[in-house]
């Protein structure tokens, strides 16, 4: 394969910069996406049970 000519990478660099802008305007606008969350929803990420159910 010979090697890549200005245009050649020149384009390759355009495209390239065009698909990390396309991903970036994705990411910032699936992070403004409200989830609901129940109203009794913990305050931490955190919780004294840590998921598994509590003992008898």
């Amino acid at each position: 394969m010979r090697g890549l000519n200005r245009t050649r990478l020149g384009l390759l660099i355009v495209g390239f910069v065009v698909v990390i802008g396309l991903m970036e305007w994705a990411a910032l606008s699936l992070g403004s996406v409200d989830v609901p969350l129940p109203s009794n929803a913990p305050e931490g990420a955190v919780t004294d049970t840590n998921g598994a159910p509590a003992a008898p």
